[in-house]
């Protein structure tokens, strides 16, 4: 398992963690951005148009404008606006969310281009049913099948980590912690729940979706609106922070211990995909499905999902998790021992030049900081200080420097022992207590500390309830994608349809129940894996797609204005 682990860590670094990888994405969307004259502004009008009754129902397809936009946003509206804000700014500080909103300007014209050509050369299947994807741009368009099926396979390999298990144990872990209901329980029922749905066929997944998205957005919107009302005099310094920090790093802030320029721009593109999906190829599935009479018309609305997305919804957590501090605020939490490193000596949060060292180091920039390694003595969960009165060793969590720590045996109880250390983490011979104390979170958590923190005991609810919409309807529309990725592998396959359904709802299931650190680092590679023959795509059709989108805004300027009522 450990091979394993060492093996996808190393992917993830060469491709989806990589700054290259990051600025091919930004690159794209610029290139587009410039190509195509600033479409973010030029077609953004005719992109909320497309909206209304007289042209949301125009040609063949399965769903109108309306239902192919709602079901593409229920799969990128999901944990990446609750808890990838929150992960961002944790790893990149303020400066990340400058980032995300780079990303998300930028793949406005990325995902317009997509699904302007994924919804060009879609196809019309056996049941009448319509399937796109850039799969089929790369066989039936480009005549590379292979590539279209790697794409295929590693959409697949997507759907079922990030789009799958990972969201059905968001649901369960949710619900476990907010009512105490038994992760068994919630993940068998989570499924026999996604069952009905999908077995229903697109037409109800889209039906779902259509309701469900608005709905939940305006909910978790209201939430978070509130928080930055409430802390609206930190507003304009929260603003100032994610501007100017882009050009210097962010430097310590109460126990977040300062991230560099390129920190910052990895974290913040990389959630930044992960929320609204933009040169990934997952969306333009949905939006194959669309009755448009023209691609370049489903292009436009397309165009939207990324400012819904990101900068509206995910800027909104971003700002709150600034304004209300929660961000550099130490909180008390179990700690993660993957994520929990002791060093030698003792390091205080009052000692400027203490926090600059560990600065360092986290920065693996050295900062003569020296992992621990050898045994030390623990009495009723405290550890045992020197002669002198200073601690022998400090405990990092979370990229922070822990306070209060308190070591607990398997029943939680105060733990005495050895504590045994090899190079900065719990050796394998020794004994392993958990550790309970006050450090930085990130992710949903985070989230629901500042939620807590705002709204008082109650405020989880206000946080678990519209994520576990997001979190259901992210497993609905990504399911969608995965069988049309199955249904191009197997020509159509009605069994292989059936048996992949039956597939996803029990890798969810087993997401629902098991620790998913794996598959997290499984999905960030498998995303990169299908985003590159996507961005491939794009650029070996760019003249196409331009010339395309040329002609569809001379034909708009030379359309007559509606007739006034």
């Amino acid at each position: 398992m450990q091979m394993i682990t060492d093996i996808l860590n190393n992917l993830d670094s060469v491709l989806g963690s990589a700054s290259w990888f990051a600025a091919c994405l930004l690159g794209t969307g610029l290139y587009f951005t410039i190509a195509l004259k600033l479409p973010q502004f030029r077609l953004f009008g005719r992109g909320m148009s497309m909206l209304s009754k007289a042209n949301r129902d125009k040609g063949e397809g399965d769903a109108n404008t309306v239902g192919a936009l709602s079901t593409a946003l229920s799969g990128t509206i999901g944990t990446g606006n609750v808890g990838g804000v929150a992960f961002a700014l944790f790893l990149g500080g303020p400066a990340a969310l400058f980032w995300m909103w780079a990303t998300a300007f930028l793949g406005m014209a990325s995902k317009m281009v997509e699904v302007t050509m994924v919804h060009k050369y879609r196809d019309q299947l056996a049941d009448g049913t319509f399937a796109g994807g850039t799969m089929y741009v790369l066989s039936r368009r480009l005549g590379m099948p292979f590539l279209g099926g790697v794409f295929a396979v590693m959409t697949i390999l997507t759907v079922i980590g990030s789009g799958g298990m990972i969201q059905m144990r968001t649901i369960s872990t949710s619900i476990e912690e907010t009512f105490n209901i038994d992760v068994w329980v919630s993940s068998l029922a989570g499924v026999a729940l996604l069952g009905v749905v999908i077995i229903g066929g697109v037409r109800r997944i889209t039906q779902v979706a259509t309701y469900m998205v608005p709905s939940m957005a305006i909910f978790y919107i209201i939430g978070t609106s509130g928080i930055i009302i409430f802390n609206a005099e930190n507003l304009p310094g929260a603003i100032a922070s994610i501007i100017g920090d882009v050009f210097t790093g962010t430097a310590v802030v109460g126990g977040f211990l300062g991230a560099g320029i390129a920190q910052a721009f990895q974290s913040g593109v990389a959630r930044g995909l992960f929320s609204n999906e933009a040169g990934q190829g997952s969306a333009p599935m949905a939006h194959a499905m669309a009755r448009t009479e023209k691609s370049a018309d489903e292009g436009v609305v397309a165009l939207l999902e990324p400012m819904i997305d990101t900068l509206i919804i995910c800027s909104l957590t971003g700002l709150a998790l600034l304004a209300s501090g929660a961000w550099s605020q130490k909180h008390e939490v179990n700690f993660a021992p993957l994520e929990t490193e002791y060093v030698q000596g003792e390091y205080r949060q009052d000692n400027p030049e203490h926090l600059e060292a560990l600065s360092a180091w986290i920065a693996e920039d050295g900062g003569g900081v020296q992992p621990a390694s050898g045994r030390y003595a623990v009495v009723e969960g405290k550890l045992q200080l020197n002669e002198d009165g200073s601690a022998p060793i400090s405990i990092l969590h979370s990229r922070s420097l822990a306070e209060d720590v308190v070591f607990l045996d398997a029943a939680g109880e105060p733990w005495s022992g050895e504590l045994a250390l090899d190079d900065g983490r719990l050796s394998a011979s020794g004994n392993a207590p958990s550790l309970r104390g006050r450090s930085l979170t990130h992710s949903v958590p985070l989230t629901i500390r500042m939620f807590e923190q705002s709204y008082g005991s109650y405020g989880s609810l206000l946080v678990t309830l519209p994520l576990l919409l997001f979190a259901f309807s992210t497993l609905l529309t990504w399911q969608y994608y995965g069988d049309r990725s199955t249904r191009y592998l197997f020509k159509d396959n009605k069994l292989a349809a059936r048996i992949w359904q039956l597939t996803f709802m029990g890798c969810c299931f087993v997401g629902g129940i098991a620790d998913t650190k794996l598959v997290w680092t499984l999905s960030t590679v498998t995303q990169a894996l299908m985003t590159l023959p996507n961005l491939f795509c794009m650029i070996m059709l760019r003249r196409e797609i331009r010339e395309d989108i040329e002609a569809y805004s001379s034909e708009l300027r030379q359309a007559p204005p509606p007739a006034k009522k």
